[in-house]
């Protein structure tokens, strides 16, 4: 057995600094990630943002190497997928998406999902026009918007699957109404349509326009 006065001086020590400094080294990643982002997000919205957006950029911004952002996000395209879960983070979209599938009617819950995108849209307005606007320069960020796109149109396509079973007469071909309901809560329709106006004015709007869509879906069923 041995003894405390036996140990290696320092040995007990050791063991307890070790994950100390493990995790004042993760806490240091984090970090440096979180300045990576807001280099980015600054980059994205500052002038001449199309041409001037790039891992170095980014980079440079946040004081880092270019190998140390290749380190952490593997390529533009993870580093563009890191953003856009922080814009969701700020925005609480992890939060009240789960809430929209909570609903026990599925109307209810079309309605939330329409607010809860509109106040989103409203709420990163200028960092989604820029990011669609660089859509159609860059096939990085047309794929990355692409992929929440069709995230998006799998939650519509799972909540029009609800409306049936609570005796709702039959859709038209579901996936065209899946496709018809994704372009009316889209951003670029929010962006058209709300001007001056807040999200909170919007979105009944849009509501009314999801419901007439529907409506129209059943008077086209076979």
């Amino acid at each position: 057995m041995t003894n405390e006065s036996d140990r290696e001086p320092g040995e007990g020590g050791e063991k307890c600094a070790r994950p100390y400094r493990l995790g004042r080294r993760e806490a240091a990643m984090d970090a440096a990630k979180a300045r990576a982002l807001v280099a980015a997000r600054e980059l994205i919205l500052g002038d001449n943002a199309a041409s001037s957006f790039s891992m170095e950029a980014v980079a440079r911004r946040s004081g880092a190497t270019r190998m140390t952002i290749y380190g952490y996000f593997g390529s533009k395209r993870g580093l563009l997928e890191a953003l856009f879960d922080d814009i969701a983070l700020r925005a609480r979209l992890g939060d009240r998406i789960p809430s929209i599938f909570m609903q026990a009617n599925a109307r209810d819950a079309l309605r939330m999902y329409v607010e809860v995108f509109c106040d989103f849209w409203g709420e990163e307005r200028v960092m989604n026009r820029s990011l669609r606007g660089f859509a159609a320069l860059d096939k990085e960020f047309a794929d990355a918007i692409a992929a929440r796109d069709e995230r998006r149109r799998q939650a519509i396509h799972a909540l029009l699957a609800r409306l049936p079973e609570q005796g709702a007469p039959a859709l038209a071909p579901r996936e065209h109404t899946a496709r018809t309901l994704l372009a009316l809560t889209s951003f670029e329709f929010y962006d058209t349509l709300a001007g001056d106006h807040p999200a909170a004015e919007i979105a009944p709007i849009v509501y009314a326009l999801v419901l007439a869509a529907l409506n129209l879906a059943v008077s086209s069923a076979p």
